[in-house]
């Protein structure tokens, strides 16, 4: 390995690290946390719960014959929760 290899290596890390970092706070921003169950060794169930309820909520015009009238955000649930099932070659995440 060459000094340039090594330099774009060491650039990337930090780029990529960076990225993460800022990930992160916005997901901080978003989720009070999140729980992870083993069902079987394939299949796992993530609950995510965000602090403010965004699951499933709804926006609904006061007249929606004229969107001028302004509208109503209706509240949802702060908590989604979801399976993936895992292989070597892929993995599918099912809604419960």
């Amino acid at each position: 390995m060459n000094q340039a290899e090594t330099e774009d290596q060491l650039r990337l890390r930090e780029e990529i690290e960076s990225k993460l970092k800022l990930f992160k706070r916005q997901l901080k921003g978003v989720l009070s946390h999140m729980v992870v169950d083993s069902l079987d060794n394939q299949s796992h169930r993530l609950i995510f719960h965000f602090h403010i309820p965004y699951v499933d909520d709804a926006l609904v015009w006061n007249d929606p014959a004229d969107k001028s009238q302004g509208y109503k955000i209706l509240p949802g649930k702060t908590d989604k929760e979801v399976c993936v099932e895992t292989s070597k070659k892929h993995y599918k995440i099912r809604q419960l």
